[in-house]
């Protein structure tokens, strides 16, 4: 907080070199999302809400998801009217287009840092192509840094935006934890603490509530599957685990030749990682250093992240470690504000910004590459398979079977109807993460296994048209006329394949159509 006399800033208007940046990247983001296929954690959450008739049979239905509702709430209104899942893709990119124009015509950073903003890896693909709740997450985070700028005016607004990014994902919900301790500390700073204070008492609210809500709808029920829960045991390892991360979070350039390059690290090695981690986070102390109460802030927020990481038994991946990305832009932001918007009269101090500047850089790098990458080939191959069983079987009546619940996912979203699934021998539409049906015999199930449930369903089915969609959890050599045969009850049964999907950038979302020969 600046004690000193001040000159206050006025705002400028917008140009036309601003415009043209938010059309030419509002264009490439609907390109993008018109190109993208979804994959299955995507198709997930329409299909969970394909079959939720009713708001409590949605809270049922989302028990074990270990997110909070917001995004399933804003989308479930609009997959009452169409359950086209390219719906959620256009609701998806308007938040992508929203919180661009933020970025643009809002934030206090140069042209040239809004563009590489921008064309970074978090908004130009992992949350800005694909279909998640993670730009929701975003966008709340830099509104309030926007009204962070006037706190003292804003405060209820900002504890509301709180209460809202909760309830986005678990990765948020720690953010908020910190920002909300945060906005609190800087408020009484500046206004002192009053016991009559009714903003103060109203946000305080607010923020509890909001939290009390995720913490809610994030707990899982007992039986949930072990990938929930706490480490509570101290080691040693998991704190260059949590630098690692912090790396991962903020240099997400991808292993450049690797096809399957989502969710890989270039030159992956955990005590470079590690190092380049801490070193990223102390350059960005050093920049943060002359305003003391946001260079609070930025640790709180680090070490609350670094906290919920370490304790997490869930490991993650790059999307959930680019909240440390959007928590740097979050603090520069209001580091910038304060310093633009109140000025000491007659002075000007030079600023420099190269490790910020870094960091925006490889971003860059490492969105174009991932968007090119995603935008010349298939991301899944569920589309393809969907578009070909609609086409191929079109007015033939057929029972369709897959191999594994999860893997039918983004087919079943596709294709707007259930798929009988042999690992667990039920019609599903999306993954429940329970203990009995998610763990190593379900997921790891032998193909020997799953070929003489075919041959069951066949059996069961004698007079129907069967056609097997078969997924793999390692590579196979399989081709078009491969032929799968078992004997059951005295009958050889034959599957022949009749197209293959394979070479997407998602490894595990490759599919091998069979029909049973009668």
């Amino acid at each position: 907080m600046y004690k000193h006399d001040t000159t206050l800033i006025p705002p400028k208007t917008a140009s036309g070199l601003a415009w043209g940046i938010f059309l030419l990247y509002s264009f490439i983001i609907i390109l993008g999302v018109y190109q993208h296929e979804m994959w299955r954690d995507e198709l997930h959450l329409w299909n969970i809400l394909s079959y939720s008739d009713s708001l409590p049979a949605l809270v049922h239905n989302a028990a074990y998801e270990g997110h909070p509702l917001l995004w399933h709430l804003i989308l479930w209104p609009v997959n009452k009217l169409s359950t086209e899942p390219h719906w959620m893709q256009i609701i998806h990119t308007a938040v992508v287009l929203a919180t661009a124009y933020l970025v643009v015509f809002k934030s206090p950073f140069t042209t040239f840092e809004k563009t590489l903003i921008l064309v970074s890896y978090p908004l130009l693909f992992e949350f800005g192509v694909i279909s998640r709740n993670y730009i929701l997450a975003v966008f709340l985070i830099f509104l309030i840094a926007i009204y962070w700028k006037n706190l003292r005016q804003n405060l209820l607004i900002i504890c509301f935006l709180l209460a809202l990014l909760f309830n986005t994902n678990a990765y948020a919900f720690v953010f908020a934890c910190a920002a909300s301790a945060g906005v609190m500390f800087f408020y009484i700073s500046e206004k002192g603490l009053h016991y009559r204070d009714s903003n103060l008492w109203i946000g305080t609210l607010l923020i509890i509530v909001g939290a009390l809500i995720s913490i809610i709808t994030i707990i899982p029920p007992k039986d949930a599957s072990g990938e929930a829960g706490f480490v509570l045991n101290f080691d040693p390892q998991r704190i260059g685990f949590v630098l690692k991360n912090v790396y991962k979070g903020t240099f997400s350039f991808p292993e450049i030749g690797y096809f399957h390059f989502w969710n890989t690290f270039f030159r992956e090695n955990k005590y470079r990682m590690a190092s380049l981690g801490i070193a990223a986070w102390l350059g960005l102390w050093w920049h943060l250093r002359k305003d003391r109460p946001v260079l609070l802030l930025s640790g709180l927020i680090y070490a609350a992240l670094g906290g919920f990481i370490y304790l997490s038994a869930y490991v993650g991946s790059v999307r959930h470690y680019q909240i440390y990305t959007i928590s740097i832009l979050f603090c520069f932001w209001i580091f910038l504000d304060r310093k633009k918007n109140h000025v000491p009269a007659g002075t000007f101090a030079p600023y420099t910004r190269f490790v910020f500047l870094a960091i925006l850089c490889g971003q860059a790098i490492a969105g174009l590459f991932a968007y090119s990458k995603d935008f010349t080939y298939r991301f899944s191959n569920a589309k393809a398979a969907a578009d070909f069983l609609q086409t191929h079987y079109a007015g033939t009546p057929y029972l369709l079977i897959g191999n594994y619940h999860y893997l039918n996912t983004p087919v079943a979203g596709y294709l707007g109807q259930k798929i009988f699934s042999l690992d667990i021998l039920q019609n599903a539409a999306y993954s429940v993460w329970q203990a009995d049906l998610w763990n190593p015999s379900v997921y790891g199930m032998k193909d020997s296994t799953l070929l003489k449930r075919a041959a069951q369903v066949a059996y069961a089915q004698k007079n129907k048209k069967i056609v097997w969609l078969c997924e793999y959890n390692s590579p196979v050599a399989y081709t078009e006329g491969h032929l799968k045969s078992v004997s059951l009850q005295g009958k050889n049964y034959q599957f022949v394949c009749v197209k293959v999907f394979k070479e997407s950038i998602v490894h595990d979302e490759n599919y091998y159509i069979y029909e049973l020969k009668r």
